[in-house]
């Protein structure tokens, strides 16, 4: 539904932070918009990992994804070309 409201809570948050990320230096980001929330991910960076490493970085972000849902909110996966920019 279009009009669902979209949040991302500090509860959202500690959740998300309680998974252990396979990669240390993995570069993920949670954008909020209007409709829904995105896990945003950086091609530069999810391109260094290879064969079970990948695998292991997908299925967490499986993992994020779901427990995000739980809480009634659309999640869609975003690439990003590059890296991020600080």
């Amino acid at each position: 539904e279009p009009n669902k409201p979209v949040f991302y809570t500090k509860e959202m948050a500690k959740k998300v932070r309680e998974l252990r990320s396979p990669a240390s230096n993995l570069q993920m980001d949670i954008v909020k918009y209007p409709d829904f929330l995105a896990i945003r991910l950086y091609e530069d960076n999810f391109s260094q990992y290879d064969g079970s490493m990948k695998i292991k970085v997908i299925e967490y972000i499986e993992l994020v994804k779901n427990i995000l849902e739980t809480y009634g909110v659309r999640v869609e996966l975003e690439g990003k070309p590059g890296g991020r920019t600080q």
